[in-house]
């Protein structure tokens, strides 16, 4: 946004307000993106609307037809999870494959989800179509727990050693990378 892109957030897990307390918990003031229009936030849990398989019929097609249409150059989806709960396989890889499809004209999407609620195989196959992939997870380091975020891949660039970061979230301050090593035994 600061580089004057507009993006259009779906979200399942913040409301509006939720999302942007939650970005000023990481000294990171969005609100006047919000408020001219470059920041707008899609929340999905609304009050009276129940995640049944009627309802969900074709939800991955309706985001991406959104996204094509949408004036904005990026779209997150956080978290996919909810969406495919009652979608198949195959209509989960059209959806990646379509988002690929408005990368190659110009879109960025950002897409997070939930690997417990995905069977193997289908994840090996979401991965192959995605030009990159990321890994979060909480690692204990010491005595305190840390976010750990591996670069698993990057498509067009190189693999190198180092692409783990550990960082934790401290409320008013923002992001604090935490060194850390592993050592293999």
């Amino acid at each position: 946004m600061k580089q004057g892109m507009s993006v259009d957030l779906f979200s399942t897990e913040n409301t509006s307000k939720s999302f942007i307390k939650q970005m000023e918990s990481m000294s990171l003031d969005i609100s006047d993106y919000f408020a001219w229009g470059y920041l707008k936030v899609f929340p999905l849990h609304v009050v009276g609307f129940e995640w049944k398989k009627e309802e969900m019929e074709g939800i991955l097609q309706r985001l991406v037809t959104y996204i094509k249409n949408s004036p904005s150059e990026v779209a997150i989806v956080d978290s996919l999870t909810l969406f495919t709960e009652y979608a198949e396989t195959d209509t989960i890889l059209t959806f990646f494959t379509n988002c690929k499809s408005l990368v190659d004209h110009g879109k960025t999407v950002l897409v997070t989800l939930h690997t417990y609620a995905f069977e193997e195989d289908t994840l090996v196959r979401i991965r192959s179509i995605c030009d990159a992939h990321l890994n979060m997870k909480k690692a204990l380091v010491g005595d305190k727990y840390v976010m750990v975020m591996e670069v698993v891949k990057v498509r067009g660039a190189r693999k190198t050693t180092g692409n783990l970061v550990s960082f934790e979230v401290h409320p008013g301050y923002g992001m604090k990378v935490i060194p850390m090593s592993f050592a293999r035994i």
